[in-house]
């Protein structure tokens, strides 16, 4: 595990109460394409290692194909650069039949990570 960076030059986004849970929502898109601290609980997905930074808010880690069992629902505290990916677009055919995919979604590329609970 790896000490994530820390500086001016980061944004800190995120907030998570390790009591009571998330403490507020946050638009992910004011962070696209910047480097940011992001606090959230690790999840597994079919899609891929996530941290869920909210309720509604979840941004998958770059690279990660799992979180370890033991780390699973734990707190971290991630830092990298946002980026967004794919498009909801892509989740329709020409003929508008539903497909499965992940649409648009958020990426943390280059992350490192420490747990932090």
């Amino acid at each position: 595990m790896t000490k994530p960076i820390r500086g001016h030059d980061t944004d800190v986004i995120g907030n998570i109460n390790l009591c009571t849970g998330y403490d507020f929502m946050m638009d992910l898109d004011d962070y696209v394409n910047k480097l940011a601290t992001l606090f959230g609980i690790a999840e597994n997905t079919a899609g891929g290692a996530i941290l869920r930074c909210g309720v509604d808010s979840h941004v998958y880690i770059e690279g990660l194909s799992e979180w370890d069992e033991i780390d699973q629902y734990a707190a971290f505290e991630v830092t990298g650069t946002l980026v967004e990916e794919g498009c909801d677009a892509d989740l329709r055919t020409d003929e508008g039949a539903v497909l499965h995919g992940l649409g648009r979604h958020y990426v943390l590329k280059r992350a490192i990570w420490e747990r932090i609970s």
